[in-house]
């Protein structure tokens, strides 16, 4: 697992990491695609949340 997950920060940039880094980015990694398996695929773009900013005295 310690050469794949190498071989995956060196794919990113992340040549230079300490072990102890490399246990951070197996954490940051686990997390990230715990938090993606969660997120709905195949939403059609209607049925998404619109996330919309209107300054204040704007009107649609």
């Amino acid at each position: 697992m310690t050469e794949e997950l190498r071989d995956k920060a060196r794919t990113l940039g992340l040549d230079r990491l300490t072990d102890e880094h490399l246990k951070q980015f197996e954490r940051a990694t686990t997390g990230m695609e715990r938090h993606l398996q969660r997120l709905p695929r195949g939403m059609p773009t209607a049925q998404e949340p619109a996330h919309v900013y209107r300054a204040k005295g704007d009107t649609p």
